[in-house]
């Protein structure tokens, strides 16, 4: 299954920890709604998802951000004969718990479901792990939420993986984040095929010129009004964001020749941290 969903029946807002949550309380009919109305979308244009509730996921207590399932940990980006997910080891004490409760989910979905060993490990799964060109390069970041260790770690079990197979390894590239507002990966670039949009201040300097030095281009998007804008998913031609000034939105379309690009409202949801990219978990084995 190319998605994994999860309800955000149990949301509520982490002003503590997040700073892009809302310290309004969240209406979960409105949240509801507009999950509705973005899983309408993906069917609408033939993207198949499996969709959870934290309910289900989570009979014993109350674990409210189980809907941003790219912090559920990442698939190994490689093209297995049966995909490998690495559950991830979250910064805040209060996230622990989702490892444990995700894992039967995806353990009865095929996958291999595997935790990062060693110590000082903070690993925040697929919102910090891009692909590009192919499968030919895997951009793993750290800073605010994954550290050093933790994204070293990930790198480490893919460069494992393939030499157990016999054969090489795509070329891995760490990105050192520094800007607190853009805590995941997911949030300071948009990256699929050869395109990467980026927003140049949630990066050192090295690390843009490192993205440069692959991608050749670099599309920076400069508008902090917009911090959700680069929270995107793209499946084929399709681009799921939440709705873009018109600048934006003609940044995005200049970027990915030929997208089409459909905008969700996902205020609600965004008041607890997180936008369409945070909410998809993408099961695809390239993410692309």
């Amino acid at each position: 299954m190319p998605v994994f969903l999860c309800e955000p029946d149990n949301l509520q807002t982490t002003v503590k920890t997040n700073p892009l949550a809302s310290s309004v309380k969240i209406s979960k009919d409105a949240a509801m709604n507009q999950f509705r109305t973005y899983m309408r979308t993906l069917a609408r244009y033939g993207v198949p998802y499996t969709k959870s509730s934290s309910d289900d996921l989570n009979r014993t207590g109350s674990s409210f951000d189980l809907c941003y399932a790219a912090n559920w940990g990442a698939y190994l980006p490689l093209p297995l004969k049966r995909p490998v997910f690495v559950l991830s080891k979250m910064k805040y004490s209060h996230r622990r718990r989702e490892a444990g409760l995700i894992a039967p989910l995806l353990e009865r979905s095929g996958a291999l479901v595997v935790e990062l060993s060693g110590r000082g490990i903070f690993f925040e799964g697929q919102a910090d792990v891009k692909v590009s060109h192919g499968g030919r390069h895997i951009w793993v970041a750290y800073g605010p939420r994954t550290n050093l260790t933790g994204a070293k770690a990930f790198i480490h079990l893919i460069q494992e993986v393939t030499r157990s197979e016999g054969r090489a390894a795509p070329e891995c590239h760490l990105l050192h984040m520094t800007n607190p507002d853009y805590y995941h990966l997911d949030l300071a670039t948009a990256i699929y095929g050869n395109v990467c949009v980026a927003r140049e201040n949630a990066f050192v300097p090295h690390s843009l010129e490192e993205l440069r030095r692959v991608f050749g281009k670099v599309t920076l998007l400069s508008n902090d009004n917009e911090p959700f804008a680069l929270n995107l998913f793209k499946y084929g031609r399709h681009l799921f964001v939440r709705p873009l000034s018109a600048e934006t939105r003609r940044v995005l379309e200049g970027a990915f020749d030929n997208a089409v690009v459909h905008e969700i409202n996902v205020s609600e949801i965004e008041k607890g941290g997180g936008s369409i990219k945070c909410i998809t978990l993408d099961a695809r084995p390239l993410y692309d």
